[in-house]
């Protein structure tokens, strides 16, 4: 039970923080740019209460000393984490006029009497991405399949070191905000600003998104195998080979 709230937990929050990047685009498709980014904000809160129920049921584990029960939710959540991702890739579309849907009825009152006749600008054309987007959105696929590395590794692979150190977990598992420290600071030092520059100026900002979901599927992916092998395999075996 503690293993399927954890994976399900972590790979809730990571599809949440996905889905509210689109919020920002739908603001965007109907000149509220200001209010996709407060909608966004307001969504992703969710994934905050997500984390609140998760790392306590981790913590739990930690204590127990169950190390492939955490290496076991660590797969099984990357692996659902990398489904749900494809997904928002897939649909992109039918959720940004969610998010409208969402924008308009969630703030109407912000926008006033015109709030359902905001006119929808239409999804975003792919033959206008330049080769300078391009080259922005392969060097944010680099630094965030970087961030998300770090963050979905971080999320159990520490958790299970501490596991087989009980009398210096406590030590150990405050190495993950350190490392999430990390993260968060390439998160708004880049990613975040270039995703926004990408909005504001109407630089195919949803080419942009989809290489930051992409670089998290790929990330996940990585950590989905390393997982595997750590909970299946010998690592020892598999280089002396």
């Amino acid at each position: 039970m503690f293993v399927a709230i954890a994976l399900f937990g972590m790979a809730a929050m990571q599809f949440i923080d996905c889905v509210s990047y689109m919020l920002r685009l739908s603001g965007k498709r109907i000149g509220l740019i200001s209010l996709g980014y407060s909608a966004q904000v307001f969504f992703n809160n969710a994934s905050r209460l997500v984390v609140m129920v998760t790392f306590p049921i981790i913590g739990i584990l930690v204590d127990d000393g169950a190390s492939e029960d955490i290496l076991m939710a660590g797969w099984l959540s990357c692996l659902l984490t990398v489904a749900l991702l494809i997904c928002i890739l897939l649909f992109d579309e039918r959720i940004q006029r969610i998010g409208i849907w969402m924008i308009r009825r969630l703030f109407a009152k912000q926008i006033g009497k015109d709030a359902q006749t905001l006119k929808d600008s239409g999804a975003e054309v792919e033959t206008e991405i330049s080769e300078m987007v391009r080259k922005r959105s392969r060097k944010t696929f680099l630094i965030a399949f970087f961030v998300y590395v770090l963050y979905s590794l971080n999320l159990f692979s520490i958790p299970f070191v501490a596991s087989f150190f009980p009398e210096n977990r406590v030590f150990i598992v405050q190495l993950s905000p350190a490392l999430n420290a990390a993260g968060t600071f390439l998160l708004a030092y880049f990613i975040d600003p270039t995703f926004s520059v990408a909005v504001d100026k109407n630089e195919a900002p949803l080419h942009t998104l989809k290489s930051i979901i992409s670089a998290r599927i790929f990330a996940n992916a990585l950590c989905a195998a390393t997982f595997f092998i750590l909970l299946y395999l010998d690592p020892l075996d598999l280089l002396l080979a």
